[in-house]
């Protein structure tokens, strides 16, 4: 019988960038990459007031194992945001 080894610990890096996005704007598959598009509403003041702009924000790559734990984690928080606040499981 064979061991599991235990994985190796994640290095934490503070630097890591924090990406906020309001939308998927595009998203596709390509030679077995599949890629996300990232975009948010940016508001800025400019000489006639208030004006919003697209941006996209971020270009996600990844091949098919970590496409699908991001589905799962992202199952995983609409689920949670689907559970009211103090219930009981």
């Amino acid at each position: 019988m064979t061991e599991k080894k235990s994985p190796k610990p994640v290095e934490i890096d503070p630097s890591g960038p924090i990406i906020y996005f309001d939308r998927a704007l595009t998203y596709g598959m390509s030679e077995g990459i599949g890629n996300v598009t990232l975009e948010a509403i940016r508001h800025v003041l400019g000489p006639n007031g208030a004006e919003s702009s697209r941006v996209v924000t971020a270009h996600l790559r990844m091949g098919a194992v970590a496409a699908k734990s991001l589905r799962d984690a992202l199952d995983a928080i609409l689920l949670q945001g689907e559970t009211p606040a103090g219930s009981a499981d």
